[in-house]
């Protein structure tokens, strides 16, 4: 009787354990399997400030693991990955700089510790509206300007037109480099890189990219570079 009571007590407590164990797995599972749809947002609070929003997984989640991708585009792109741990609700408001492209993607951790895949990555970029509207209405150059694309948006062809600094500086070339970037910072296509003289230029893009590839319709960054003056603007192709 004694054994018999024994081996029920073990048998119940071997169920209960195993009953835990898959409960846990399943909670596990959920987190890991709904971060991967937070639907995150940005919520734009002035020039370079900003909110990042997301959805917490519908059994909820004890704290998020947030991390940005910054590239700053005003010399050869230099990425820097920024860590923000245990964000206990689901935005973070952050000050960014300018020119500078962005994405961030956000991973759910349980209670138990559990750590989900990362959710997609979302892109976005900032603006030195110091820099974005410079234009010459005179015939000479005599500023560094960039000109915004036409057509814009573009679905086969579009126009970039810039003017490099002339004031101060004839019978002096220029290096010059003029390169569409996408959202994420990676360079798509190099459309100039030689020595010019001051002067007005005109460039088509044919919406390839360095390899003859078609691009993706989505947002695209263009950046005239001249000796140590830099402006980018953006651009929006669609197939």
């Amino acid at each position: 009787m004694r054994k018999a009571f024994m081996f029920l007590r073990n048998t119940m407590w071997k169920i209960l354990r195993l009953i835990a164990i898959i409960t846990l797995i399943i909670i596990i599972y959920q987190v890991m399997a709904e971060a991967n749809s937070l639907n995150q947002k940005i919520v734009w609070l002035g020039d370079k400030l900003l909110e990042l929003v997301w959805e917490p997984p519908s059994n909820g989640s004890d704290h998020y693991r947030i991390e940005i991708l910054k590239t700053d585009l005003l010399a050869e792109p230099v990425r820097t990955s920024l860590f923000y741990e245990y964000i206990e609700n689901n935005q973070l408001e952050l000050e960014l700089l300018e020119d500078h492209s962005y994405s961030f993607r956000v991973q759910a951790v349980s209670s138990y510790g559990a750590l989900s895949d990362y959710s997609d990555v979302t892109p976005f970029y900032i603006f030195d509206k110091k820099n974005a509207q410079l234009q010459s209405t005179d015939n000479t150059p005599s500023e560094f300007s960039l000109s915004q694309n036409y057509p814009n948006p573009f679905n086969s062809t579009t126009t970039i037109e810039y003017q490099i600094l002339g004031a101060g500086m004839e019978g002096n070339n220029l290096r010059v480099s003029l390169t569409i970037y996408n959202m994420l910072g990676q360079r798509v296509k190099e459309l100039v890189n030689e020595t010019q003289a001051p002067d007005k230029f005109s460039v088509i893009w044919d919406g390839r990219n360095d390899n003859g590839i078609p691009v993706a319709s989505a947002n695209y960054i263009y950046q005239l570079a001249a000796g140590n003056r830099r402006v980018s603007k953006k651009m929006i192709y669609l197939k």
